[in-house]
């Protein structure tokens, strides 16, 4: 690969700071919403009885309730470290190797730097995570405790596992080093180990990087047959439980989608990398390296943007005059403020309901759980999928006519224990558990 120059370096140091900083200060936050609402969350299902998604005993207080807050929380803790290490990398580089100023590391701290990325790896493999819990949630309508007593544990392990092993023989070997092809600190050959074994250890731990990919867009691509299957189903029957049920299922693949679009974004870039030192590509990697600069810090903002998505709508929807910044504030930093937010919903749906004929009650578990409600799901839908679904304007004004109250989308789907519609609303606990 062609040698870059000193101002090309000088941009691909520094690029990733800004990025970084607001990654950083995303990730926090998402970290701060992820356990703000375990407490709450864990003395709910105390109280029917349950433990925290098959986590009993004292540490249940502490965790998120649902599956999919915990993979996010975790997944949110490795962003951390994999922002701090993306920004850090270029001035911990051993000295000797540039004369950029900048440039104030030794073998010690490349070696130290080698480590840690093995320890960021894991926020990559937490979005296949993601991409399964989304899929068995969608397609195959698994419970949140099955999944949280059979299939996670699994999940944490393997992420403990693969950054460990991957250490051990990295140390072992000595093979982290600095790497100027791509201006990392990575993998090199010595008397230990060969090109060749560098290229068998590149296989055997790449193998799961690249996979990701793949397993990532796959599950994706099965939730959009499923979801596209489940929409002409609704407008076939065009009946209020089928409108309503591909209604919750949209929403929740777009919040799906959108979580694999910001893997993509960010991740893309250190593969097609990776893939032109393996093969020895000759090619300028500058431009691909700015692209590497700018986008992999931004994981934990786009994250967190994916994450308050939902309820960001919601604000927007129950008061339009609110500013899109003020809404978003409103969103991450004053969740004490969803009460009022609660209140404002039912009041609107109270006017709707006595609009369309209907006794204005509401149903006690809606009352309880009004934020992740029918008539937000229809409205969520107006704004995300095709401007054709005619499920929508019923499932607003849906209506029992034998009790007189309004169907609620928190409603049990399919037997799950969770409410799918809580899922839709980003994980961010909208009165739900």
């Amino acid at each position: 690969m062609a040698a870059l120059s000193t101002r090309q370096e000088a941009v691909l140091a520094f690029l990733p700071l800004f990025p970084g900083v607001l990654s950083i200060i995303s990730s926090s936050l998402l970290i701060r919403l992820c356990v703000k609402r375990a407490v709450k969350s864990s003395s709910s299902s105390t109280e029917r009885g349950g433990c925290c998604g098959g986590y009993c005993g004292g540490c249940c207080s502490r965790l998120p309730s649902s599956p999919f807050r915990r993979i996010l929380l975790v997944m949110s803790g490795f962003d951390f470290l994999h922002t701090i290490h993306v920004c850090l990398t270029p001035f911990i580089m051993p000295s000797e190797s540039s004369d950029n100023f900048w440039v104030v590391g030794n073998d010690a701290t490349c070696t130290l730097n080698a480590v840690i990325e093995q320890w960021t790896y894991p926020s990559v493999f937490y979005y296949i995570a993601l991409s399964f819990y989304y899929l068995l949630r969608i397609r195959y309508s698994m419970k949140d405790s099955f999944f949280g007593k059979r299939i996670e544990p699994w999940i944490h392990a393997f992420m403990i596992l693969y950054p460990l092993m991957a250490t051990i023989v990295g140390l072992s070997l000595g093979v982290f080093g600095y790497q100027p092809a791509i201006n990392i600190c990575w993998m090199v050959p010595n008397d230990r180990c060969d090109e060749r074994c560098i290229h068998i250890i590149m296989w055997l731990f790449g193998i799961f990087f690249v996979s990701s990919f793949f397993i990532v867009i796959l599950n994706n691509l099965l939730i959009y047959c499923y979801v596209r299957t489940a929409r002409n189903k609704s407008q076939r029957l065009s009946t209020l439980s089928t409108n309503e049920n591909a209604s919750r299922i949209n929403v929740v693949a777009v919040q799906a989608f959108l979580y694999v679009l910001v893997f993509l974004l960010t991740y893309t870039w250190s593969l097609i990398l990776r893939f032109m030192v393996v093969v020895r590509s000759t090619a300028n990697p500058y431009p691909v390296q700015i692209l590497r600069a700018l986008f992999l810090p931004l994981m934990g903002a786009g994250n967190l943007l994916v994450y308050v998505r939902p309820r960001y709508l919601q604000v927007r929807t129950i008061e339009p005059g609110r500013s899109r910044l003020s809404a978003f504030v409103l969103v991450v930093l004053h969740d004490s403020d969803r009460r009022k937010s609660s209140r404002s919903s039912r009041s609107l749906r109270r006017s709707n309901s006595r609009a369309h004929g209907g006794s204005g009650r509401i149903n006690n578990s809606e009352e309880s759980n009004g934020s992740c409600n029918a008539s937000f799901l229809a409205r969520l839908m107006q704004s995300s999928s095709s401007a054709g679904n005619d499920g929508s304007s019923r499932i607003v004004t849906s209506h029992n006519s034998s009790s007189g109250h309004h169907r609620s989308s928190t409603a049990l789907d399919h037997g799950t224990d969770t409410p799918l519609a809580e899922v839709a609303c980003g994980a961010i606990d909208a009165g739900t558990t």
